[in-house]
C-alpha cells in the first residue's frame, strides 16, 4: 500500500549518481522511491508496484526510455502511469517531438535542480490526478446517463399512457406500445403506418381546438376529446403534453371506461336521491290512506252499496285503493318495501305466473319458457317477485303492439371476477337468473339511460305512469340482485335479472287464508304518533271486542303505570317516532312486561327488518288490522309474519 504523502516514483537511470541524487530529492519532498538501472528492469517494477510516477531516463543500456515509455502506454495495465524523461543527451526539439509521440507526459534537460524537480514532478502528479478524476466524473456521467436511458425508455415502453412524439404537422416521430394498443394496434408499428395523429380525431372540430392549443401554448392540458380506433370504436382520451421546437410531446389516457362508471355512479346518486325521495313522500301517503281507507271501510260497512252514499264510498276506496299501489310501487323503487322473504324455486315461479301473464298480455304475444334442469333458489319476496314478472311482461306487451314472443329463462350461473367486471355492480359469486326478452320494437340508447327512472314514460300522456320499471329495479335491487338491460332499435329486448343464490330448499307455498277472529278481550296497547291512524286502530279495535289502552308515542306509552303495562298483552306500535323507535320501545316494555306480543305497523323497510315480532303493512283496513292482531295474540311473535292485502 502507498502510504508516502507525495506518492511512489519509480526513478530510472543507469547513472548512480544522478539515480542517488533524484531519490534523495524525491524522500526529502516526501516522496516514496523504487529505484531502476535499466528499462527492462523498469517495465517490470512499473507493472507490479503501480507507481504514482515513472521518472525516466532517455539513455539507458538496454532499452532506451522513449522505448519503455512507449511500451508502458501500450499496456493497459501501465498506460495511465504519468511518464517524466529527464536527459542530457537529448537536446533538440525533435526529441521532444519523439517523447510526445510515444505518450510522454513531460521533459526535463539535464541538470535539473532539486526545487524544479520537486515542482515538475507535484505539478504533474496534479494534472495527472485532475485529468483522472474528471475521467472517472466523465465515465460516471456517461454510465449514469446510459441508465437514466435505459430507465426512460423503460418507463416510456412500459407505460399503462400512450406517449407519442409528433411533428408540427401531426406527423409521428416517435411512439410506444401502449399508444398502439389504446388505438387498436398490437404495437406503436402500427401507428407509424398511419403516419399522423390526425386520422384519430372522431370529431374535426375537436382537433383543430386541440392542435391550436398546442401550437399557441407551451403546456397543454389535460384535455378530454373523442379519438377513433383502428375499428372505428369510439374512446375517450385525455390529452396533456408540451410544444418542443420540432414539435409536440404529449400524453395519452384512454378514459372510456372510468368515464363510463362515472356515468354510472352519477346514475346511481340520481335514482338514489329520487329514491330517498320517494320513499318519504310514500311513507307519509301510506298513513294519510290509511286512515282514508281504514275509515271509508268502516263507512262501507254502514251504508248500503245500493244507495248512492254508498257508490260514493265505494268510489272513496277504489281510488284509495288506486293510490296505495302507487305508493307501493314508489316503495318498490326506493328499497323501502316491507320484505316477507322466503325461499323462492325460481323455476316454480316463473312456472306458475305463466298462465296469468298470458292472459295479461293478451293472445297476439306467444309465451314461451326454457326453464333449468336445476332448481334455482333464490330468498326474496315472493309477492314482489311476482309484481317483477308481471310489470316486465307489460312492458313487453307494449313493446309488441302487433304480437310477438315473450321468452321466460332461468338457471343457475357463477359469475367470475372477469364477467363481474362486465357488469356493473355484480360481484363474483353463484347466482340464480332469470332472462326476460321479447321481439319488440327495442330501445334506443337514450332511453335505456333513463328506463329504471321513476315517472319515465315513452307512453302517450295518460297511457302510463312510468313505475312499472322502476318498482322492477326498486325490487330487485331490495333483494340483493342486480338488473341489466340488452336493447337495440328493432332488435328486442332482453333484461337480465341476477339474484344470489340461496342455501336450502324452497319452502312451501304460505297459507295466506284469512285468520279466523275470537271473540276479542285482549287489551292491547296503541303507540302512533300520527292521530288519524291511532283513531282508526283504536276504533276499528274496539269495535271488535278489544280493550284498548293509547299512547301518541314512545315517551308517553313508557310513563304508563306498571299496572297499565302489565294488563296489556299486545303492543300495537309505529316503527319510526320522535324520541324512540317503535323497535326500543318494545324492547323497554318487554323488559317490564317480559311476554308481551308485538304487532309493527310500517309503510317502508327503511324502518328496518323485524324479528322480534309481526309486521303490518300501510296502508291497511279494519279487516286487514284485527286479522293481524288475532295472528299475532294466537302465534309466537318471534316467527309470524302476516301478509296484508288490501282486497
Amino acid at each position: 500500500m502507498n502510504n508516502h504523502r507525495g506518492g511512489v516514483v519509480l526513478n530510472v537511470d543507469d547513472s548512480d549518481e544522478r539515480l542517488h541524487f533524484r531519490t534523495a530529492v524525491l524522500e526529502d519532498a516526501g516522496f516514496g522511491v523504487i529505484e531502476a538501472r535499466t528499462g527492462t528492469q523498469a517495465l517490470m517494477l512499473a507493472s507490479d508496484a503501480q507507481p504514482s510516477l515513472v521518472l525516466l531516463d532517455v539513455m539507458l543500456p538496454d532499452v532506451d526510455g522513449l522505448e519503455v515509455c512507449r511500451r508502458l502506454k501500450a499496456d493497459p495495465a501501465t498506460r495511465a502511469i504519468p511518464v517524466l524523461h529527464v536527459s542530457a543527451a537529448f537536446q533538440d526539439e525533435e526529441h521532444w517531438v519523439e517523447g510526445l509521440r510515444v505518450g510522454s507526459d513531460g521533459y526535463l534537460r539535464e541538470p535539473v535542480g532539486p526545487e524544479v524537480l520537486r515542482e515538475v514532478i507535484r505539478t504533474l502528479l496534479r494534472r495527472v490526478e485532475a485529468e483522472a478524476t474528471a475521467r472517472r466524473a466523465r465515465q460516471e456521467a456517461e454510465v449514469a446517463l446510459r441508465a437514466s436511458e435505459r430507465r426512460y425508455r423503460g418507463i416510456v415502453e412500459y407505460a399503462p399512457y400512450g406517449i407519442c412524439h409528433t411533428a408540427l404537422d401531426g406527423r409521428f416521430l416517435a411512439a410506444n406500445d401502449a399508444l398502439g394498443r389504446i388505438l387498436g394496434y398490437e404495437s406503436a408499428a402500427g401507428l407509424m403506418t398511419v403516419g399522423s395523429v390526425l386520422p384519430f380525431y372522431a370529431d374535426p372540430n375537436e382537433r383543430l381546438m386541440v392542435t391550436a392549443r398546442f401550437e399557441r401554448e407551451r403546456i397543454v392540458g389535460p384535455l378530454e376529446v373523442d379519438w377513433k380506433r383502428r375499428d372505428d370504436q369510439r374512446i375517450r382520451v385525455r390529452i396533456s403534453g408540451r410544444r418542443i421546437d420540432e414539435g409536440f410531446e404529449a400524453f395519452i389516457e384512454d378514459v372510456t371506461e372510468r368515464q363510463r362508471l362515472e356515468d354510472q355512479l352519477r346514475q346511481a346518486h340520481k335514482l338514489e336521491a329520487i329514491g330517498r325521495l320517494a320513499g318519504g313522500v310514500a311513507h307519509d301517503f301510506n298513513n294519510a290512506l290509511t286512515i282514508i281507507l281504514g275509515f271509508a271501510d268502516m263507512l262501507a260497512m254502514q251504508i248500503s252499496p245500493d244507495k248512492p252514499m254508498g257508490r260514493d264510498v265505494a268510489e272513496i276506496l277504489r281510488a284509495a285503493e288506486h293510490a296505495a299501489g302507487l305508493t307501493s310501487q314508489l316503495l318498490a323503487f326506493s328499497r323501502q318495501q316491507p320484505l316477507d322473504l322466503t325461499i323462492i324455486d325460481l323455476n316454480r315461479l316463473v312456472r306458475d305466473a305463466c298462465g296469468m301473464v298470458q292472459r295479461l298480455i293478451g293472445e297476439t304475444i306467444r309465451v314461451q319458457t326454457v326453464m333449468a334442469a336445476e332448481v334455482c333458489p333464490l330468498k326474496a319476496d315472493q309477492a314482489q317477485l311476482q309484481q317483477v314478472l308481471v310489470n316486465l311482461a307489460v312492458n313487453a306487451r307494449d313493446a309488441m303492439p302487433d304480437g310477438g314472443t315473450l321468452i321466460f329463462e332461468t338457471g343457475t350461473v357463477t359469475v367470475d371476477a372477469q364477467s363481474a367486471s362486465a357488469r356493473e355492480g355484480l360481484e363474483p359469486g353463484r347466482y340464480a337468473r332469470l332472462s326476460v326478452s321479447d321481439t319488440g320494437v327495442g330501445i334506443d340508447e337514450e332511453t335505456k339511460r333513463h328506463i329504471f327512472d321513476p315517472f319515465f314514460t315513452t307512453k302517450e300522456v295518460g297511457k302510463g305512469t312510468g313505475l312499472g320499471l322502476a318498482t322492477v329495479y326498486g325490487i330487485v335491487k331490495q333483494s340483493g340482485g342486480s338488473i341489466f338491460v340488452d336493447s337495440a332499435v328493432n332488435g328486442g329486448t332482453r333484461f337480465d335479472l341476477y339474484f344470489p343464490e340461496a342455501a336450502g330448499a324452497p319452502d312451501a307455498a304460505l297459507d295466506r287464508a284469512a285468520v279466523d277472529v275470537p271473540s276479542a278481550s285482549a287489551t292491547v296497547l296503541v303507540v302512533e304518533d300520527e292521530p288519524g291512524v291511532r283513531a282508526l286502530a283504536i276504533t276499528a279495535l274496539i269495535r271488535h271486542g278489544y280493550r284498548v289502552v293509547e299512547a301518541e308515542g314512545s315517551r308517553e306509552a313508557l310513563m304508563l303505570p306498571d299496572e297499565v303495562i302489565n294488563s296489556v298483552e299486545l303492543l300495537l306500535t309505529d316503527v319510526v317516532m320522535p324520541f324512540m323507535s317503535g323497535r326500543a320501545l318494545a324492547k323497554r316494555l318487554r323488559q317490564r312486561r317480559p311476554g308481551i306480543r308485538v304487532l309493527y305497523m310500517s309503510g317502508y323497510a327503511g324502518e328496518g327488518a323485524v324479528r322480534d315480532g309481526s309486521m303490518l303493512r300501510k296502508p291497511f283496513a279494519p279487516p286487514a288490522l284485527i286479522a293481524a292482531v288475532n295472528a299475532s295474540l294466537r302465534e309466537d311473535p318471534q316467527i309470524i309474519r302476516i301478509p296484508i292485502s288490501l282486497d
